[in-house]
C-alpha cells in the first residue's frame, strides 16, 4: 500500500510533469480507504499529522495543489519535526509559486512573481488555498483545517499570500536539509529557488541569508547520489541555457552499464520527448520498450 508508507519522494514530480501519469500511481481503492479512515477519525476528533499528510499526498497526486498545501500545512503544525512532511510542505509552496496547472520548472527564468502587498492578510491566503470542494472528505478537512490555521502569526498577517509561500518554503527546507534521508531532495528544491533568485536579482520574497548558489546546491546532491547529480546538473543547465543538449546527457546515463537499473534518466528523457522541446512520440515509445527489455528494476522496492 503506497500511501501507508511514512516517507514519499518528490523526485518523480521533478522528472515528469504529466498529471495523468501521477494520478495513475494511486489506486481508487487506496484513495477511498484513506478518505474513509480520514472521515472516521475526523468525526472522533482523533486526527494526527500523518492523517493530514496522507490526504495532502492524495490531493497532490491529483493535481489539487492548493488543497494539498493546506493539508501539509496542518500536518506540519501537528508534526513540526518530521522532515518528510516539511519536504512536501516546502515543495507544494514552490509549486504554487512557480508552476501553472502542471509541475514544470523548465520556464523558471520566465516566472515573474508579484511584489509583496503588505495590505493583504492571512485570510486571503486561506481563501486562496481552501476553495470549496465537492468531496465530503475535503469539506470535513476544510472545517478542521480552519480551526488550526485561523490563528496565524502576526508576521504572516502583514504579508501577502505569495510572500507567505516563499517564507514557508525556505523555513521548511532548513529542517529538510538537516535530515540525511531527505537532504538530497531538499537541495534540489534549493537549487530551483536559487535559479529563480539568481535571475530575479531584485527579488525580495526569498531571504538572502537562506539562499545558496544553484551550482553549489547541485554539488551537494552529488554527495548523496552521483547519478541524480548528473540529472540535476543537466536540468540546471537546461533551464539556464536554452540550447543545452540535455538529451545527450540523459542518453549517456541510460546506456551507461553502471546505471542500467536506474529509471530516473528514462523518466526525464521520456517527459522531454512527450511534452518537452524534443517532441518525438516514436522515440518515446522506443525508450519505454528499451527500459522494459534492459532493466531489472524492482518496481516493488517502495523507493518512490
Amino acid at each position: 500500500m503506497f500511501l501507508r508508507q511514512e516517507n514519499h519522494s518528490i523526485i518523480p514530480f521533478l522528472l515528469i510533469s504529466n498529471k495523468e501519469v501521477h494520478r495513475m500511481c494511486l489506486s481508487d481503492y487506496e484513495i477511498k480507504l484513506i478518505y474513509k479512515t480520514f472521515q472516521k477519525k475526523s468525526k472522533l476528533q482523533k486526527m494526527d499529522g500523518f492523517d493530514f499528510y496522507k490526504i495532502g499526498l492524495v490531493n497532490f497526486y491529483k493535481g489539487k495543489f492548493q488543497t494539498a498545501y493546506t493539508n501539509f500545512k496542518v500536518a506540519n503544525k501537528l508534526r513540526s519535526t518530521e522532515p518528510n512532511i516539511s519536504k512536501w510542505f516546502a515543495f507544494t509552496c514552490i509549486v504554487l509559486l512557480f508552476c501553472d496547472k502542471k509541475i514544470d520548472f523548465t520556464n523558471l527564468l520566465k516566472v515573474d512573481l508579484e511584489p509583496v502587498d503588505k495590505s493583504e492578510t492571512s485570510d486571503n491566503l486561506f481563501s486562496m488555498c481552501c476553495g470549496v470542494r465537492k468531496s465530503t472528505s475535503e469539506k470535513v478537512n476544510k472545517k478542521n483545517v480552519y480551526q488550526i490555521l485561523k490563528n496565524e502569526p502576526s508576521d504572516s498577517s502583514r504579508t501577502s499570500p505569495i510572500g507567505v509561500l516563499a517564507n514557508e518554503a525556505q523555513e521548511q527546507l532548513k529542517l529538510v536539509l538537516e535530515s540525511e534521508k531527505h537532504a538530497l531532495e531538499g537541495w534540489w528544491l534549493q537549487m530551483l529557488i536559487s535559479i529563480y533568485c539568481n535571475n530575479a536579482s531584485n527579488q525580495t520574497l526569498f531571504k538572502s541569508s537562506l539562499l545558496y548558489d544553484a551550482k553549489y546546491c547541485a554539488m551537494k546532491i552529488k554527495h548523496y547520489d552521483k547519478y541524480l547529480f548528473y540529472i540535476a546538473y543537466a536540468e540546471l543547465s537546461y533551464i539556464l541555457t536554452q540550447d543545452y543538449k540535455i538529451d545527450e546527457v540523459l542518453s549517456d546515463l541510460i546506456f551507461n552499464p553502471q546505471y542500467k537499473n536506474r529509471i530516473e534518466a528514462y523518466l526525464r528523457y521520456w517527459q522531454l520527448l512527450v511534452k518537452g522541446r524534443f517532441m518525438d512520440y516514436r522515440k518515446a515509445n522506443t525508450l519505454s520498450e528499451l527500459y522494459v527489455k534492459c532493466s531489472s528494476h524492482n518496481f516493488d522496492d517502495n523507493k518512490y
